[in-house]
């Protein structure tokens, strides 16, 4: 299909930050992606009286390529 495309000529082809920024990012968009995380959420089984953790010498490890990436939340699947 990226052959069909072009995608291996031009990898950019179909991208349009402008674009990106009106349609991907709009506000609408965003409310959306905030309402479908909200109505996601799970509530955690509180085994063996865990919850609520303590704030004292507490350390929680972020793990991953966007763990220390502030300016995408999104993620790279975004596209």
């Amino acid at each position: 299909m990226k052959i069909k495309l072009g995608l291996f000529e031009d990898p950019y082809r179909f991208c349009d930050e402008e674009g990106e920024k009106k349609e991907i990012l709009s506000q609408q968009n965003r409310q959306n992606a905030k309402e479908v995380a909200r109505d996601s959420m799970v509530l955690l089984k509180n085994a063996n009286n865990i919850l609520p953790l303590a704030t004292s010498n507490l350390k929680i490890a972020l793990v991953g390529p966007l763990a220390n990436n502030s300016l995408d939340p999104i993620g790279p699947w975004s596209c």
